[in-house]
């Protein structure tokens, strides 16, 4: 049984595509943290003024963070269906027939599908909460700009 299977259609051509742990790991390694990928695909930058008082700003999506996700997804969406996949990470990025705030937008739905608890008995300990609170709140309040900005309405699906 295939759970939360996602497709997304490129160029006429309609993929599965799953953001799970396995392509999870591979961001990480990447971007040393699923919080700096997250931001970065968001475009959501954290500034610090002469005072030392730090703000999040809103940056455009960082094109090398969708082109280097999204092929993963998609491979991994045919893995899961027991399938190959024909094309390669350049075929896909070619295929691409999106802007790039859609195309982020489309990754970072998959994101937030892939995060959320699914058990409720399974939130996180109140000490990790706490730690947490602050840098999820500024990456609550730039996806709520960034959702805005392209009328879309976002709504907080877990309490991570």
């Amino acid at each position: 049984m295939v759970k939360e299977l996602s497709y997304i259609t490129l160029s006429g051509v309609t993929m599965p595509m799953k953001l799970d742990n396995l392509v999870l790991q591979e961001v990480q390694q990447k971007y040393g943290s699923l919080t700096k990928f997250e931001m970065d695909l968001i475009g959501a930058v954290v500034t610090e003024d002469a005072e030392g008082k730090k703000s999040l700003k809103q940056a455009e999506p960082d094109v090398s963070v969708a082109n280097f996700v999204l092929p993963r997804m998609i491979q991994e969406g045919f893995a899961v269906l027991g399938d190959t996949c024909e094309y390669s990470d350049d075929d896909i990025i070619r295929m691409i027939d999106m802007n790039i705030y859609v195309m982020a937008d489309t990754i970072h739905e998959e994101y937030r599908k892939a995060m959320r608890v699914q058990d409720p008995k399974q939130k996180p300990d109140q000490k990790r909460k706490k730690n947490r609170s602050t840098l999820i709140g500024c990456i609550w309040l730039a996806v709520q700009s960034w959702a805005t900005r392209r009328k879309r309405s976002i709504k907080c699906t877990s309490d991570v």
